[in-house]
């Protein structure tokens, strides 16, 4: 295990045993057995540790539903079902941790992870949307956003039931349930010719384009393939590489663009000639050229 998954390990498991306020950076470090300044390599707060910890759920969850779209034995009528069951599963995998955030004030107040939780918003209803599309194909386009829409708030109510009130209930009827709602709605939707209700025009959620939304997934993975060769590495060349991502990360995450720091950071990474595959797909999707 890297430094930087035993960090997040060691805090996941704190936060649920004891919580977010009681949990501190130096606790973290001791149970760790690590020193208190090896955390502040990686992650320059709890808050810093929370997001992570987030993100890496939702990695998880992406793999497993880009697996379950690109599998060659493809069972569309039961598509959607099948990511229910998915969800749902998750969630209770993760349902002791959601917990230990969701019930810190200092957490659900907390500004920065408002806004990467939207993004992750964001990210679950495309990931939704392709499960839309390939379940129904094109004739549900016009009411794709209704569709989802309408999938998300089905999901999201027995989400709540399972991670904060611990029902426990089969998830493989819960999911035959959602899925036979979802059917019906979609295909009256459909055979009755009705106008949609949400359009790109009058849909409040900030969406990417289709283009975009790939953009952004292909920089994700090469930023993970990344992360893999890093933990592949000794301490010191693994916290290098760290530190790098992590100031290209934020760097990414700003409004506006230093391309010239940004092609500084993958300069930095040139050294190591293994990545040079992953630095040379990378520079494009950033706008950038490499010397």
């Amino acid at each position: 295990m890297s430094k930087r998954d035993l960090i997040l390990s060691t805090a996941k498991t704190l936060f649920i045993e004891n919580g977010f306020r009681a949990t501190t950076i130096a606790k973290i470090a001791e149970h760790a057995n690590i020193a208190k300044g090896s955390i502040y390599s990686y992650f320059s707060s709890k808050n810093d540790i929370v997001k992570a910890l987030l993100l890496q759920t939702d990695e998880t969850r992406q793999n497993i539903i880009d697996a379950l779209l690109n599998s060659t034995h493809k069972d569309n009528d039961n598509l959607i079902k099948r990511y229910i069951e998915l969800e749902l599963g998750e969630v209770v995998k993760e349902r002791d941790f959601l917990k230990a955030i969701l019930n810190s004030d200092e957490m659900t107040l907390n500004e920065e992870l408002i806004e990467m939780l939207q993004q992750l918003r964001v990210n679950y209803h495309m990931t939704q949307q392709k499960i839309i599309l390939q379940s129904f194909g094109q004739p549900i386009e016009p009411h794709l956003l209704d569709v989802t829409t309408m999938l998300n708030a089905l999901l999201q109510e027995y989400t709540i039931f399972l991670a904060l009130d611990e029902a426990k209930f089969s998830l493989d009827r819960c999911a035959k349930y959602i899925q036979l709602n979802v059917k019906s709605i979609a295909n009256n939707l459909i055979d009755q010719s009705v106008t949609p209700f949400l359009t790109k025009d009058n849909f409040p959620m900030p969406l990417p384009s289709h283009s975009k939304f790939m953009q952004q997934q292909a920089i994700k993975d090469l930023l993970e393939e990344i992360k893999q060769f890093a933990q592949s590495q000794d301490n010191a060349i693994e916290e290098e590489i760290y530190n790098t991502l992590g100031l290209l990360e934020q760097e990414l995450d700003q409004s506006s663009a230093n391309k010239t720091l940004q092609r500084a950071l993958l300069a930095n990474l040139r050294q190591f000639n293994a990545l040079n595959k992953q630095l040379d797909a990378l520079a494009p999707l950033l706008d950038l050229q490499l010397g």
